[in-house]
C-alpha cells in the first residue's frame, strides 16, 4: 500500500495538533506522535510470520515486524500467544516503521 508523503506528514500534523488543542499531553507541536503498539492473535498456519492484517497498516507501514509474545487480552481475558509490533515514527523521514 503506497501513501504519500504529503499523506504522512497531514498524519503527523493531525498527532502534533492534539496537544494545541489540550486534548492530551502538553508536549509542544513539533513532537513525533508516540509509538503504536500493535497486537494479533497468532494466526493457526505460519506464526507471525503469516500476520497480514491491512486494517493495521498505520500509514502504509508494510507488513511484517511481528514477533511472538504474549498479552491478557486474547482468549476472552485468559491470556495467551499473540504476535506483536512496535510502530514508530522516524521524523527525519517523515515515515513510520515497525521496530
Amino acid at each position: 500500500m503506497y501513501v504519500s508523503r504529503a499523506k504522512k506528514i497531514a498524519i503527523l500534523a493531525a498527532f502534533a495538533a492534539i496537544p494545541a488543542f489540550g486534548l492530551i499531553g502538553t508536549s509542544p507541536a513539533s513532537a513525533a506522535p508516540p509509538d503504536v503498539l500493535q497486537q494479533v492473535g497468532v494466526p493457526a498456519v505460519g506464526g507471525c510470520a503469516a500476520v497480514v492484517e491491512p486494517s493495521l497498516n498505520l500509514a502504509g507501514v508494510a507488513y511484517g515486524g511481528w514477533g511472538l509474545s504474549w498479552a491478557r487480552w486474547i482468549n476472552n481475558g485468559a491470556g495467551g500467544p499473540v504476535c506483536s509490533r512496535l510502530l514508530t515514527f522516524d521524523a527525519s523521514a517523515a515515515d513510520w516503521y515497525a521496530r
